[in-house]
């Protein structure tokens, strides 16, 4: 299960996963985008977590840690949609990530916690990105997420 909540406009977001589940990691960019992006996904340590290079995934210097763990949602990419799904997750995964969308001078920063149980969810079983766009109310809520306050 994926819980969010805003700490403030500076400290970014919290998402909660469990040994061994997946989360989301959000990052939604939603002004118009340059025809060719790249997107840095970092994590406490500047670890590489995944980098999005001119809009394709580049594991090239993705650190071993994640290698096999993250990957994000390409067909979600020209939506300004450059969140990543982190899988298995260790205990060290928990921390401070910064995804930075270059050329629009971009950065959202998320505070990944991990804990040692399973939290299940009987009305929600899915947390993709790909689902997001489907279900309106997921779309309000990470239109809230990412700042937004709509009216």
């Amino acid at each position: 299960m994926l819980i969010w909540s805003l700490n403030n406009a500076v400290c970014g977001l919290d998402v909660e996963g469990s040994v061994g589940g997946s989360v989301v990691l959000p990052c939604i960019y939603s002004d118009p985008l340059p025809s060719s992006v790249s997107v840095y996904w970092r994590d406490k340590d500047d670890l590489s977590v995944l980098d999005i290079v001119k809009s394709s995934e580049n594991r090239t210097s993705q650190h071993q840690r994640f290698r096999g763990r993250v990957s994000s949602f390409p067909q979600l990419y020209a939506k300004g949609n450059f969140s990543v799904e982190m899988r298995d997750l260790k205990p060290e995964d928990q921390g401070p990530y910064e995804c930075e969308v270059l050329r629009v001078h971009f950065k959202r920063k998320v505070t990944l916690k991990v804990s040692d149980f399973l939290k299940v969810s009987p009305t929600r079983p899915s947390n993709t990105a790909a689902d997001w766009s489907s279900n309106p109310r997921t779309v309000i809520s990470a239109l809230l997420v990412s700042g937004f306050i709509l009216f």
